[in-house]
């Protein structure tokens, strides 16, 4: 059953020369319990797909869908401040820097049990007092911190990134949303403080049965946690399908790019190699190709491709392509 069905989302930038189109008509699905990837380079739009997702982008953006509905509720009609209040206590974010997500000049206790919604107090009476302390220590408990004190007292400054993402997973938590939108959380971390952030959303998603949209420029480790795939270019899906397939059978030659820039650590791969990387500029949204979006940084680009490729359905996904691969 699906969690979220947006159809024909379209987003565009204020600008003194008028709207700059960011993304037009695309169709966004989570179902629940499912983690879904929104794959691209940088500047494709996906973090300002999320934020339309959310209810949270700013005046500078002017956002239209034809249909919106978020766990079988209808919320197309209701305007930006109703929508926003209703997703609020139904959505958490990660943004990508643990820190700035955080207010400088509150103490993590005070941010906490700010956080916490009435909805989350216990019915019985004497379960009442000092419920947000017990609450906020559980939390604190389950995504790995021992010394919880110490960490209540901190400000956001005197912590770590690792421990601010932590933090922001445990208010997460503390929410119960339906749905976690991670805007690639643990691309300034080590790869160990990797490992550990990942271990916590697969856990929040397993344990709790929160959907996931997870957001990111690589298709490394993180492609494992993923139940499907979006990849997106230039503010479209060019390509979506089951994790297992946009792996071992992508169809669309962007997907292929993507694979490709994945180091190879294995024994067979070469000490010395050259990095694959398509040729050309990243399009700009002011002055948008002609055709399909990735042009002539394409490897198989011919004629046809001046035409926009239609959508092409395969067995539980879809490619936009004239030349497809592994086909």
């Amino acid at each position: 059953m699906a969690l979220i069905e947006i159809k024909n989302l379209s987003i565009s930038l204020k600008t003194p020369n008028g709207l700059v189109p960011i993304c037009k008509n695309l169709d966004f699905s989570v179902n629940e319990g499912e983690i879904v990837g929104l794959i691209g380079t940088s500047g494709a739009g996906k973090t300002l797909i999320c934020k339309a997702i959310a209810g949270i982008h700013s005046r500078d953006l002017e956002i239209s869908f034809d249909r919106y509905r978020f766990d079988n509720i209808d919320i197309t009609g209701k305007d930006l401040p109703q929508r926003r209040k209703f997703l609020s206590e139904r959505v958490a974010i990660m943004l990508q820097n643990g820190t700035r997500s955080l207010d400088p000049l509150m103490t993590i206790r005070e941010q906490m049990t700010e956080n916490l919604p009435n909805s989350a107090r216990p019915r019985k009476l004497w379960k009442r007092f000092f419920w947000k302390k017990r609450e906020i220590d559980i939390l604190l408990h389950k995504v790995g911190f021992k010394d919880t004190k110490a960490i209540l007292n901190a400000y956001p400054g005197e912590l770590s990134d690792v421990q601010c993402q932590k933090v922001n997973i445990a208010m997460a938590l503390g929410r119960k949303p339906r749905l976690l939108i991670a805007d690639d959380p643990v691309s300034t971390m080590t790869a160990l403080s990797q490992l550990q952030i990942l271990r916590l959303i697969d856990s929040l998603n397993q344990n709790n049965h929160v959907s996931v949209i997870y957001v990111s420029n690589d298709l490394g480790q993180i492609a494992r946690l993923m139940d499907r795939i979006n990849m997106i270019y230039y503010g479209e899906i060019v390509e979506q399908g089951p994790t297992e397939q946009i792996l071992k059978n992508p169809h669309h030659p962007f997907t292929k790019i993507m694979l490709d820039a994945i180091p190879d650590m294995g024994a067979g791969s070469r000490r010395k190699s050259f990095f694959k990387a398509p040729g050309g500029d990243h399009p700009d949204f002011q002055h948008p190709p002609v055709g399909c979006p990735l042009g002539s940084r394409c490897p198989c680009a011919d004629r046809e491709c001046n035409i926009k490729p239609p959508q092409t359905r395969v067995k539980n996904g879809f490619y936009c392509c004239h030349f497809p691969l592994n086909t």
